[in-house]
């Protein structure tokens, strides 16, 4: 009964969501330590990525989560200085590899796509909505986080 409950919260820590938020966590937050399982099979740690990076939390039936994906296509040359991760805590690899085509994701050289534990992410970050969106400098402090579908302007504004 008791994993079960811890189990529905889990689901629940990784709704998707319209309602966004500027994070207050900004400035000397560093990366999360969490195990990414590549769609090509390779376990990357998000702690060890290089260089600018925007790590995107995400469902893959989540219509938010689309609509968040295609704003980013929409505007893919105003990220050509970032590393996109799309990170899915719910859903399998397929639901991913099936988003990534519907999306007409695939074949962009700076987007990635992964799956992470949601336990992990739960218990690093704490609640995260889907999409969810971590933007890191270079030195791999958070610059923002939004919570939630956001309007593509308020991303690129912190770029």
């Amino acid at each position: 009964m008791r994993v079960s409950i811890i189990f529905l919260l889990l689901i629940f820590s990784f709704a998707c969501s319209k309602h966004k938020k500027k994070s207050e966590r900004t400035g000397e937050v560093g990366l999360p330590t969490l195990m990414i399982h590549m769609q090509n099979g390779e376990m990357v740690m998000t702690n060890n990525l290089q260089g600018k990076l925007i790590l995107i939390f995400f469902s893959p039936n989540c219509d938010h989560c689309k609509r968040q994906a295609e704003s980013i296509k929409t505007h893919i040359d105003d990220f050509k200085d970032y590393s996109l991760y799309f990170l899915a805590g719910i859903g399998t690899e397929n639901d991913v590899e099936k988003f990534v085509s519907e999306q007409k994701l695939k074949g962009y050289p700076n987007i990635f796509f992964g799956t992470v534990a949601v336990e992990d992410v739960f218990r690093i970050l704490g609640e995260v909505k889907t999409p969810s969106i971590f933007v890191y400098s270079e030195s791999s402090k958070l610059i923002e986080q939004f919570d939630g579908e956001t309007p593509i302007d308020e991303i690129l504004e912190v770029l």
